[in-house]
């Protein structure tokens, strides 16, 4: 398994590298490989398929047009997932309102994100499913986020701190609390529903 994630990772590197010379079949490449997984997390931030994929296409716009500020120290996907989260937040801001996102379409996906700690379970009843997601609602924005990005996407916290524009040791931190944070709340109100 760590073999095939460092040959994906070198596969990525050659890439950006074709693409940085001027292949668009190379960027063309990477939108294949990376535009499932950003979709899937950009539909948690917004809570809408549509608004994702939209968001989405000026992510890729915007990553082929920056993509000679790629820091080499840097990887794509923490990169691209970091230029989706600001056109989130330019979104937000437009729209002068903040929704809550559905994770609905977490447990109707067929296919796990890669690198993911959570897969999704079609046997989950809609009870626990609501329950989920009201857990998650409850978690502050910035938890939300750094739980969405590690524990779902599979980010490391150094690329969660990179993505979130955070230190790595803040990073490590509200990936900890946002993670007892959401158990806290989910068995309070697992218990709640029992009564």
């Amino acid at each position: 398994m760590l073999d095939s994630m460092n040959d994906e990772l070198d596969r990525t590197a050659q890439l950006v590298d074709k693409a940085r010379e001027g292949s668009e079949a190379a960027f063309a490449e990477l939108v294949d490989v990376h535009h499932p997984a950003l979709v899937r997390f950009l539909t948690g931030l917004t809570g809408d398929p549509e608004t994702a994929a939209d968001i989405a296409q000026d992510t890729f716009v915007s990553a082929y047009e920056k993509l000679d500020q790629l820091r080499d120290d840097h990887s794509f996907s923490a990169w691209l997932h970091q230029i989706a989260r600001n056109r989130w937040r330019s979104h937000l801001r437009r729209q002068q309102r903040i929704r809550f996102f559905s994770f609905d379409w977490l447990f109707d996906a067929t296919e796990r994100l890669p690198g993911s700690q959570i897969q999704p379970d079609p046997s989950l009843a809609y009870p626990e499913q609501r329950q989920v997601q009201q857990a998650l609602n409850e978690l502050a924005p910035g938890l939300r986020e750094a739980l969405i990005l590690n524990a779902i996407c599979g980010f490391p916290s150094r690329e969660v701190a990179q993505i979130l524009d955070i230190s790595n040791s803040a990073a490590q931190k509200r990936i900890v609390r946002a993670s007892q944070q959401f158990r806290d709340v989910y068995l309070e109100l697992d218990r709640r529903s029992a009564e």
